[in-house]
């Protein structure tokens, strides 16, 4: 028919998750948080830990001990409650 537009199957839109972003597998996660930019690694971080926080914290765990934290903008207040709380995590004395 002129003038309507028709998508083709290979055209059409992901699915969307109730959070706005596209579907993803797991496998599809996985890779971004294996080979992502830092800003896709903290987004499907943030999706993961939505639906599944234990998955989150595990993906976590072997990251975070390497991690070098900038805590410069940490003001005294807030350090003094929050650097016990992420010694603890890291299982390091401070």
């Amino acid at each position: 028919m002129p003038g309507r537009s028709t998508v083709s199957p290979a055209a059409a839109p992901l699915p969307v998750h109730r959070l706005g972003a596209p579907a993803e597998t797991p496998e599809e996660q996985r890779r971004l948080w294996d080979e992502g930019s830092f800003e896709d690694r903290a987004a499907v971080l943030r999706r993961v830990r939505a639906a599944d926080p234990a998955r989150g914290r595990e993906w976590l765990a072997p990251v975070l001990p390497q991690e070098k934290a900038d805590l410069s903008d940490l003001d005294h207040a807030r350090a003094d409650r929050v650097l016990p709380v992420l010694a603890h995590i890291l299982g390091v004395t401070i």
